[in-house]
């Protein structure tokens, strides 16, 4: 059966809402939501650098898959559909995220092409937080990561990043750079 959720009031745009579901609610096979908290908000259009490029993984170990960190690092709430990863290195190669789903403010999210062996080989990962898509091709060594928003006929690019494998610590050789990503020391500080 649908639950249908009336309100007193419209939901507005910038503001966070919690709905707890308490045990008694059950799902459609009877088990127990066990006092559940979710969080919704009203996607809105965001600016550039709302959301940033944290961490990229161009580079990955043998058979492991490449990712992209999102980071939404203002106090908006964006729909994940709308988002778009690119590389504009050498051409043109735009994938859409094509996930239904909430961004919520101070949210990390991985895009990846194979979240399996994202949460497989990484410690301290959140799976609801890794999104599975159609990845950009990248290279190995120089691309670009360039996150877009598409919404209302609009288009906002929110954050680009321009890697090459000389941005690894000098300590590294070349072969101990496979399977290190890049990640941002300060989430509030410049691309």
């Amino acid at each position: 059966t649908l639950a249908t959720l009336f309100l007193d009031a419209p939901l507005q745009a910038g503001q966070l809402y919690q709905l707890q579901l308490a045990n008694s609610v059950q799902d459609c096979s009877g088990n127990s939501v066990s006092n559940s908290t979710v969080t919704i908000g009203l996607p809105t259009k965001p600016d550039p650098l709302d959301v940033v490029v944290n961490e990229i993984m161009f580079n990955p170990a043998s058979g492991g898959s490449r990712y992209v960190e999102m980071y939404n690092r203002s106090n908006k709430t964006f729909n994940l559909k709308e988002f778009y990863l690119a590389n504009f290195f050498d051409g043109t190669d735009v994938k859409p995220i094509d996930l239904q789903r909430l961004f919520l403010p101070e949210q990390y999210v991985v895009v990846c092409a194979n979240a399996d062996d994202i949460t497989s080989r990484f410690s301290g990962i959140v799976p609801e937080n890794v999104v599975e898509m159609d990845y950009p091709g990248m290279d190995d060594k120089v691309g670009t990561a360039t996150l877009i928003w598409t919404g209302v006929g609009q288009s906002v690019t929110l954050d680009s990043f321009a890697y090459t494998e000389d941005y690894h610590n000098a300590v590294y050789n070349v072969s101990e750079r496979e399977g290190v990503a890049l990640e941002r020391i300060r989430v509030d500080g410049p691309t």
